[in-house]
């Protein structure tokens, strides 16, 4: 997805904006100056691959751009944030329809879970990684209170195992789960043997999803 202010996930922002109050002209201003932002970017990484050859003024321009860059993300990330403060969460319940155990790490059990949330999102599938108290709530058929991002960002469901139902959340102890969004290839059958399909595809965390087909199907998931 696209994460300026003219793309999918931009016209999400937009519209959260609008939702939250935000005028007309304060919204093309955000979607214009995201631009502007993306635009310095580029040309900051660009100017950062010529210096590597061209020294002189060229280092101090990279070193500009690259401050004005980052000084704009950080405004502009911190400004819609605030101005979507009142309605960025939603107060909802979560429905463990399956739990997945997976690799155990140092900071605990990568758990993979699919998930009925409470108002109806487009997010049915989730991850976090839990510890052996916590571990224990995990259950298929479980149902709990949440609260969900509606910026659809990394950590996109806060769940309170131990929340009553009429407390104010965020109430207690507390689980964030990433979205996992599930991604489709398709390939012809003659491509499904080459070296350049048997390729990993990462999800939402980070990590490297796996890729399955059907024997004699020429689309490659992976969930």
């Amino acid at each position: 997805m696209v994460e300026d202010g003219t793309g999918l996930r931009g016209q999400h922002w937009l519209e959260l904006m609008e939702e939250a109050g935000v005028s007309p002209a304060r919204r093309r201003v955000h979607a214009r100056l995201w631009l502007v932002m993306m635009l310095l970017t580029v040309a900051a990484i660009a100017l950062s691959v010529v210096s590597i050859f061209v020294r002189g003024a060229l280092v101090e321009i990279r070193l500009a751009s690259l401050v004005a860059a980052g000084a704009l993300w950080f405004a502009t990330f911190w400004w819609r944030r605030h101005v979507i403060a009142k309605i960025r969460w939603l107060d909802g319940t979560v429905t463990f329809r399956s739990v997945e155990p997976g690799e155990v790490g140092d900071d605990g059990q990568y758990v993979v879970c699919r998930v009925t949330l409470r108002p109806p999102v487009d997010i049915t599938r989730v991850a976090t990684t839990v510890g052996p108290l916590d571990a224990q709530h995990l259950a298929v058929g479980g149902t709990m209170r949440c609260l969900i991002d509606r910026t659809n960002s990394f950590n996109v469901l806060r769940v309170f195992p131990y929340a009553q139902p009429d407390a104010k959340l965020p109430s207690g102890r507390m689980l964030k789960f990433q979205w996992l969004r599930r991604y489709e290839v398709t390939v012809t059958p003659s491509e499904l043997n080459s070296s350049r399909t048997r390729a990993s595809i990462w999800s939402r965390t980070g990590r490297t999803a796996s890729i399955g087909c059907p024997a004699g199907s020429g689309n490659v998931q992976s969930s």
